[in-house]
Parts: structure tokens; C-alpha cells; sequence
């Protein structure tokens, strides 16, 4: 019997993709509670009555945008856009994994380039963290050997929230000689990135997406920057109608509206205050954060991070169990902060189950 990919991404991360399914408290998708910005909403009604027409072949006006914002203090790097930051880490993965190939990765980071191995007839090859939850970069250099096609890390990390210094992926660039991907969905919120360095090594990827502070998780639009030696080789592996109608008019306002995306950071970082505060009341340990996720120990009376996300969810709030990333997370839960409201009902959730 064929399964339902969406149920089995459900079941596997305990988040609720599927708008009709949603929990009344949803903390399990890190969408921007203030939703997308009203110039984004306004170029969607604009655009709607051209949806019958092909997009450009590869979000064409977008990716000019963004070289003009991006790329004019990067000599050699190059824009390609995409049907978001998931697309682009496929396509890395496609570009890169040979059969029989590996990609190395943290084993607590976003897994969907093990998934990507797997189709490429590949695999991941994932390195462990410390009890402190922490990335190694070091390690990761060191697992690479002659069959590793690249190396790939969220910054900020996914779950947890670390961000690492631009500089030492930088440093981990030199190190090896295999392209680094680094996926950067989630740093607007923490206001860094590689990509505000001066100058960037040659086998540097930087992935980053409209999804989270852009509120344009729906609409599926991201982008890759990399050098030119290595876009031709990402460009090789790519189908054309990369990003659609509305999503390219929609991330072109959104990038022009930066009221928006100041607002969205200011209220995250309140809010992932207000979480962090209230765990840490309750005697819970709390991950330091700077980004859009908050991964907190789950209360010490639930055998697993498991028992408490299935309980929350009988209650009617959904969270990621961090078991679904790796084994040393299990006792670990990741939420993405929403309004005030929200998160005061969530913290009241948790205080009632953990007393």
C-alpha cells in the first residue's frame, strides 16, 4: 500500500503541515506569527489574474533583486532562486552526491539532506554532538573523507537556535575541499550572516528562504547564492520554473518592505524571551537561542520528550520532539514562539501537565 508523504513527515517530526489540521496552539512550524508583509498580501491580489501565464524560467526579476543586494560586494558569486530553501538543499544534494557519495552534517540539524543522499543513492554521514548540544566543527572536517560530496549545517542551527560566528565557516571552508552548504532560513531573526562578510571562500553555498521572517512559507520561495564555479554545477542540475508567479511578486515586495521584517525581529526576540523566561521559571533547562526556535528540556516527571509532546497534542498544542533529530535530543522538545497570547496559554499548558 503506497503511504501519504505528508503523514509520514507528520508522524516523523510531529509538525502539522496541512492547514486544516492544525492545533489550536501550533508551535511546531516556524512561521512569523505577524503573518507576511501587507505590501506581499497586496502583490499577491495584484498578480492573481496572471497565474495562468508561465512564471520566468528561474524567478528572473528576484534573482536580480537580489544581486543587486547581495552580490555587488561578492565578485565571482551569482543568484539562483528557488521553491524554497527545501528545493535549494535538494538541489545541492543533487548537484554534489554521486551514488555511493556522503554527505557530513550534525546529527541535530535539519535532516533534509539525508533525505536527499538517499534518493542520490548516497547517504548522510552525521556527526555527533556534545552533551551540550552544541556543533563541532572541527569533527565535521574531520569525517569527510574521498567518497563526501559536501558538507552541510543550518546557521542558526535547526532546532536549537545556536548560532555559530560567520568566521569560523569561513575557517571550516579552508579546511576542506568539498563545497559547504549552509542553509540560512531562519538568520534574519538573528540579524547575521554570512553573507554580510567582505569577501567569502570559493566552495561557500548559502541557502535562505522567504519562509520564515518574510512570511511566505505558502508561497515556497527561497534562493542560493554561491560562486560562480560552483553555480554552473547547481544551474547543470536544475529544471527551469524554478519559482512561481505570485511567490516571486510576493518576495519582491516583501524584500522592499524592511518596516516588516523589523517588526517580525523585534517581536521574536520578545517573545522568545518571554518562552525562555517562563521555561527557565518552571526549573527547565532552556537552549540559548538567538534565533526563531526555543529547545528546552522537557519536565523531568515525563519519561521522554516523546510522552510530553503526545499529551501537549492531546491538549491541543503540537510541538517537535527532538528524538526525530537524534537520539542524544530525546528528552528535548523544539516550539517557534507566537503572539503574546499564545505563548502566555502555552506556558500555562506546560506549567499545569509538568506540576
Amino acid at each position: 500500500m503506497q503511504t501519504n508523504p505528508a503523514y509520514d513527515i507528520r508522524q516523523e517530526f510531529g509538525a502539522d503541515y496541512t492547514p486544516e489540521v492544525k492545533q489550536k496552539l501550533d508551535f511546531s512550524n516556524a512561521e512569523n506569527p505577524l503573518g507576511c508583509s501587507p505590501a506581499a498580501a497586496g502583490a499577491i491580489r495584484q498578480y492573481a489574474g496572471i497565474v495562468h501565464h508561465y512564471p520566468a524560467l528561474y524567478g528572473d526579476r528576484l534573482a536580480e533583486a537580489l544581486r543587486d543586494l547581495h552580490t555587488a560586494t561578492l565578485p565571482g558569486f551569482d543568484i539562483l532562486c528557488t521553491a524554497g530553501a527545501g528545493a535549494g538543499i535538494l538541489l545541492c544534494v543533487q548537484a554534489f552526491i554521486a551514488p555511493g557519495g556522503n554527505v557530513v552534517l550534525p546529527e541535530l540539524t535539519f535532516p533534509l539532506a539525508v533525505c536527499g543522499a538517499t534518493i542520490m543513492g548516497g547517504a548522510g554521514r552525521k556527526v555527533a554532538v556534545g552533551n551540550d548540544l552544541r556543533l563541532d566543527l572541527e569533527a565535521l572536517a574531520k569525517a569527510c573523507d574521498s567518497a563526501t560530496g559536501m558538507i552541510f549545517l543550518c546557521n542558526p542551527n535547526n532546532p536549537t537556535g545556536e548560532v555559530i560566528p560567520p568566521e569560523r565557516i569561513v575557517d571550516l571552508c579552508a579546511r576542506v575541499d568539498v563545497p559547504v552548504v549552509v542553509s540560512e532560513a531562519n538568520a534574519d531573526y538573528a540579524g547575521i550572516s554570512l553573507l554580510d562578510l567582505p569577501a567569502l571562500p570559493r566552495n561557500l553555498v548559502m541557502i535562505r528562504s522567504f519562509s520564515k521572517i518574510y512570511g511566505l512559507a505558502g508561497m515556497r520561495v527561497g534562493y542560493i547564492a554561491a560562486h560562480g564555479d560552483v553555480m554552473r554545477r547547481l544551474r547543470q542540475a536544475c529544471c527551469p520554473f524554478t519559482v512561481g508567479v505570485l511567490a516571486e511578486q510576493a518576495a519582491l515586495a516583501a524584500l522592499a518592505d524592511t518596516d516588516h521584517l523589523r517588526r517580525s525581529r523585534a517581536m521574536m526576540d520578545r517573545q522568545r524571551d518571554l518562552v525562555t523566561r517562563g521555561l527557565k521559571d518552571m526549573g527547565l533547562d532552556v537552549f540559548p537561542s538567538q534565533s526563531n526556535t526555543v529547545f528546552f528540556r522537557a519536565p523531568q516527571s515525563f519519561g521522554s520528550a516523546s510522552e510530553f509532546a503526545a499529551l501537549l497534542h492531546a491538549l491541543g498544542c503540537s510541538v517537535v520532539d527532538g528524538g526525530h533529530f537524534c537520539e542524544r535530543a530525546r528528552h528535548h522538545v523544539r516550539i517557534t514562539p507566537r503572539t503574546e497570547r499564545e505563548n502566555v496559554d502555552f506556558l500555562n499548558l506546560v506549567q499545569e501537565i509538568a506540576s
